[in-house]
């Protein structure tokens, strides 16, 4: 939480990513506390979520179909879960 106060008129982006670069919250990662953070620290900017499809090679961006379908799945679970994360903390 404190970075975001620390930072906060500075921060223009928040880039934020799993640990296993799924949807936001199927990996280990507290999104709890960064939200408690953007919230407290009046943060009104934007937040790129990064989300990968599973593959063997982790940087080749483009997996094909059917992978695109699941990194749709998972923007639209990481919106949705940053949504309630941030209700939760009002």
């Amino acid at each position: 939480e404190t970075p975001f106060l620390k930072t906060k008129e500075y921060l223009e982006i928040v880039h934020v990513a799993d640990s296993n670069r799924q949807a936001l919250g199927r990996g280990h990662i507290d999104f709890g506390k960064i939200t408690s953070g953007i919230n407290r620290s009046g943060f009104n900017g934007h937040i790129v979520v990064e989300c990968m499809a599973p593959g063997a090679d982790p940087f080749q961006a483009s997996k094909g179909y059917p992978a695109i379908d699941l990194i749709y799945t998972y923007a639209e679970e990481s919106l949705l879960y940053l949504k309630e994360l941030s209700m939760d903390r009002r």
